[in-house]
């Protein structure tokens, strides 16, 4: 967990997948760097939790943002002072909205 984020259990298996996705695909040096970096943009969402668009068609409060071919999905939990729980981390080309429910 980052400083100003928190992971659902759900996200938690996201995160898995993708990593197990990307060893079986290239291999567990690209997959290390690619978990990196979407811990890395979950640190600058953390700090900026107001940065990505809000989808409340989905579900009150939440934001979606994109990270290559994944999109980030969290809500602010104080959003004065920082801080996300991430929902989930979702394909970009999924339906949205039942990976949400």
């Amino acid at each position: 967990m980052g400083e100003r984020w928190t992971l659902t259990q759900r996200a938690e298996g996201d995160l898995a997948d993708i990593w197990r996705f990307g060893v079986r695909k290239w291999s567990i040096e690209q997959a290390d760097r690619y978990q990196d970096a979407i811990l890395d943009v979950l640190d600058m969402l953390g700090r900026h939790p107001g940065i990505a668009p809000r989808r409340d068609h989905l579900l009150p409060g939440l934001r979606a943002f994109p990270h290559a071919s994944h999109v980030i999905f969290y809500r602010a939990t104080d959003p004065d002072r920082g801080g996300i729980e991430i929902l989930r981390i979702g394909h970009g080309r999924q339906d949205w909205s039942a990976l949400i429910r």
